[in-house]
């Protein structure tokens, strides 16, 4: 006992010198006064106001990146977990003198803080993919494909993420193929090593937990397109899996690469059957792909017009139009609803915005969606604002306020600000 408790305040020690030493050891820079480490703390615990925070990191700039890289790594670290564990298991009097630890930072807040940095992180992101820690190359490989997919990418160099597909973790993988795959057909370089990854044990850190690495190699390949037809057989193999997410992510893949309407779509339709809620979006979007051909889903996809997960709300309704332009009334009706929410619109900014872009894309036959968009102008969510204000232009005459917010947007995006690059979350 005496050995064990000798073991607890050794390790609570060393935890505290570590809190105390590491602002010293590692200045950091700072913005209106506050640390990075302080602009991250309000970050997580949301403290601080979203806009203001997120302005402190493209303030702040490349030179925050090694602090947000470092605190991953910390929070992870055999040391930090070990400091919880002891706290925890710790006598009352020790828990009132030690500080008590906090909760880890998770890999989507360091994400999400690099991507508010803008494309001036690129080159940092790319050296991380080189890091020694996992869950630091992870993110980085994350971050790069927010970039890409917002088309903010310029910079990011596929040879470093076909050479991310070898890593030894399969997050890290993963994340590596997702990035691939948003370079569409300009990917051609990662085929060959994407169709290995489809082999992938996809064993992750821990014992018994399951990384779906392979169905996101099948996703990129499918993004490459037809070009990457020497997958096929390998997809044709994985369709036939237990799994049915990775079946239904090799159906897509097959889709895309194939166009075979016959084919696929009987195999898309039985997917959307059998798929949990959140991947459903991912058959909408491929059976939006096909459009009208694919007119004999429209039964299939018609509950989910009503679905509580907004993702899939919002692509059901978009798959809807692409395959039948007739049901806008059924479509608009679907996405006007969380708009006309105030909690639903807050909680779900990201999809109420492409709900929007969908119903601008619509044009004069959402003119009934007018006044929940004129709703959306006030979101403090400054995508969300610009898409309304685009969505209205296509619908009606824009006021001169409107029009105005509208290219204030558009400026934003040309400039890459953080706000209008999007999050992973």
């Amino acid at each position: 006992m005496r050995n064990s408790g000798k073991i607890i305040t050794i390790i609570l020690l060393l935890g505290v010198v570590g809190l105390i030493a590491w602002p010293v050891l590692h200045p950091e820079p700072e913005f209106q006064g506050k640390r990075v480490s302080r602009w991250l703390q309000q970050k997580l615990d949301g403290s601080g106001d979203w806009q203001e925070v997120t302005n402190a990191f493209f303030q702040i700039g490349p030179p925050a990146i090694p602090c947000i890289a470092g605190r991953l790594r910390r929070d992870n670290s055999g040391l930090a977990r070990g400091y919880r564990q002891t706290w925890a298991r710790s006598p009352g009097f020790l828990k009132k003198i030690i500080p008590e630890p906090g909760e880890p930072m998770p890999e989507v807040a360091a994400v999400n803080a690099f991507c508010e940095i803008g494309p001036r992180a690129i080159p940092s992101l790319t050296a991380l993919l080189g890091d020694r820690n996992p869950l630091v190359r992870s993110s980085a490989a994350w971050a790069l494909g927010s970039f890409q997919r917002t088309g903010h990418g310029d910079a990011v160099k596929i040879a470093e993420l076909v050479n991310s597909l070898k890593d030894s973790d399969a997050r890290v993988r993963l994340h590596a193929a997702g990035t691939l795959g948003e370079f569409g057909e300009q990917a051609v370089p990662a085929i060959a090593p994407l169709i290995a990854r489809l082999k992938d044990d996809e064993k992750g850190l821990k014992s018994g937990t399951v990384v779906p690495v392979r169905s996101w190699a099948a996703r990129a390949l499918g993004r490459i397109g037809p070009t990457a037809e020497a997958a096929a057989p390998a997809l044709v193999s994985l369709s036939k899996d237990t799994n049915s997410y990775t079946r239904m992510a090799a159906d897509i893949a097959l889709w895309r690469i194939r166009r075979n309407v016959a084919e696929t779509l009987p195999r898309l339709t039985n997917d959307l059957s059998q798929a949990v809620e959140y991947s459903k979006w991912e058959i909408f979007e491929a059976l939006a792909e096909i459009g009208p051909a694919a007119k004999s889903a429209e039964v299939a996809i018609a509950p989910d017009l009503k679905s509580q997960n907004p993702e899939v709300r919002q692509r059901a309704a978009e798959a809807l139009w692409k395959i039948d332009p007739a049901q806008a009334p059924l479509v608009v009706e679907a996405l006007i609803e969380p708009m006309n929410d105030p909690i639903a619109t807050s909680a779900n900014a990201y999809s109420v915005t492409e709900g929007a872009k969908l119903l601008g894309e619509m044009g004069s036959g959402a003119e009934s969606a007018a006044p929940s968009l004129e709703k959306l102008l006030k979101h403090s969510y400054p995508p969300a604002r610009t898409a309304a204000a685009e969505a209205l232009r296509r619908i009606r005459p824009l006021t001169p306020e409107e029009a105005q917010m509208a290219q204030k947007g558009k400026s934003a995006r040309q400039q890459g600000d953080p706000a209008t690059i999007g999050h992973p979350e």
